[in-house]
């Protein structure tokens, strides 16, 4: 969540702990979940999804729990980043990172150049959106990604993303 700031409390601690487990199921699919043990000797699922490996095209279907591929570091766990704090974008818009429960699809064209295509759709029950109370979709998101090398250790890369969430019977509560 946003409160998630700073280096934590002083002396010996886990903090988050997590697992994940991994596996190609056949040929065409593989599996991937992630549990979070929190401080609070709670375990959440974050991550819990399949994806295809071999559709034709570049293409690759994703469906389950998963974090949003909107932006540049949301799809990565936060332990996975060079710095402890989130960007301001994360914690001002997504309250932390931005999961979804639906599908995704992405398009890796076949270039030199780093070209990804990508749209997003679910229930958008995780914050910023509200599940709804209905079947079907409360959240899309749309994405482009551009990158490439600069030598051999160097690289670049910027997109462009688009959410829609609903959020419904949300409060607010004003602190001084």
């Amino acid at each position: 969540a946003g409160d998630e700031i700073g280096p934590g409390d002083r002396s010996f601690n886990l903090g988050e702990t997590e697992l994940t487990i991994a596996a190609n199921i056949d040929p065409y699919f593989m599996g991937s979940m992630t549990a979070a043990i929190t401080p609070e000797n709670e375990i959440e699922i974050e991550e819990a999804y399949f994806r295809t490996l071999a559709l034709p095209l570049g293409l690759t279907v994703k469906g389950g729990q998963f974090f949003s591929s909107v932006g540049y570091l949301n799809e990565i766990h936060a332990h996975n980043w060079d710095f402890i704090d989130q960007p301001l974008a994360y914690q001002a818009f997504f309250g932390g990172q931005m999961a979804q429960v639906g599908v995704q699809a992405k398009w890796l064209a076949p270039t030199d150049v780093f070209l990804e295509f990508g749209a997003e759709t679910g229930n958008g029950e995780f914050f910023p959106g509200t599940r709804l109370g209905g079947n079907g979709a409360n959240g899309t998101t749309l994405f482009a990604h551009v990158g490439s090398d600069i030598g051999d250790s160097i690289a670049w890369r910027a997109g462009l993303s688009w959410v829609d969430l609903d959020a419904v019977d949300r409060g607010f509560e004003q602190e001084n």
